[in-house]
């Protein structure tokens, strides 16, 4: 196995200056070909860079770029009927009483988080009663014996 060998600080300053040095050379070289593809390419290296290495201008193109796609939700509607028998998944049987999970939207995010905690506290679920009590189940959980 290789070892990569570590360079000093120096080594490092050296390199950039360089690094540096030849990135003038071929912009010199460059101003006397075209002038003004030198010029653009002295701005762009004078633009500030963040850690990942975009401009404040790439940046907000990328984002606006994000807003304007259409984002489609998919929604997702369960077959259950209100009245319905199902099984749980302990084995007993009940009846469907109120049904939740129609028309549930995947991917939704709403920016007051109370607003959504209160809409979706049973968002997707089905209220089943049974003889052994009344409970709220996910669709995927019950399997329907009859329907009405």
């Amino acid at each position: 196995m290789a070892r990569i060998k570590k360079l000093s600080r120096s080594q490092i300053k050296s390199l950039r200056k360089q690094v540096r040095d030849n990135r003038e050379k071929a912009i010199e070289e460059l101003h006397e070909n075209d002038p003004d593809l030198a010029r653009e390419k002295i701005e762009e290296l004078n633009k500030r860079r963040d850690k990942t290495g975009l401009t404040r201008d790439e940046r907000e193109n990328a984002s606006s770029l994000l807003r304007e796609i259409n984002k489609q939700t998919p929604t997702i509607s369960w077959k259950f009927d209100e009245g319905s028998l199902v099984q749980l998944p302990n084995g007993d049987i009940g009846i469907i009483v109120k049904n939740e999970a129609k028309e549930v939207k995947l991917g939704g995010y709403e920016y007051d988080m109370k607003k959504a905690m209160k809409k979706s506290k049973y968002y997707g679920q089905v209220y089943v009663v049974t003889s052994n009590g009344n409970q709220w189940y996910y669709p995927k959980q019950l399997k329907i014996i009859r329907e009405n």
